[in-house]
């Protein structure tokens, strides 16, 4: 038997979701990489989220070319979750 009941359901505020779940972060990341698609920013962010990567640290590295370190699992987690967007958007 599991835990989980109605008690564990936490119901957050506008501004507390969007950070949690990096809308905000994404919306500032499109607003410095216009030439980047929204789609790969909210992926990247969700990706970062994912892997514990600074989003700031990513967006260097992909949006601007630098040299930066990242996980190796990151590249991975990306295109998973770019791959499942795809599919989501492509069945819609």
């Amino acid at each position: 038997m599991s835990d989980y009941t109605a008690k564990s359901i936490k119901v957050l505020s506008d501004a507390a979701a969007a950070k949690r779940f990096g809308y905000e972060k994404a919306q500032e990341l499109s607003e410095t990489y216009l030439c980047v698609s929204k789609t790969s920013l909210e992926t990247l962010v969700i990706a970062s989220n994912l892997c514990g990567v600074d989003p700031d640290l990513a967006a260097q590295k992909y949006c601007e070319g630098l040299d930066v370190e990242l996980p190796v699992e990151f590249a991975e987690i990306y295109s998973e979750v770019m791959t499942e967007r795809v599919s989501k958007e492509q069945k819609s």
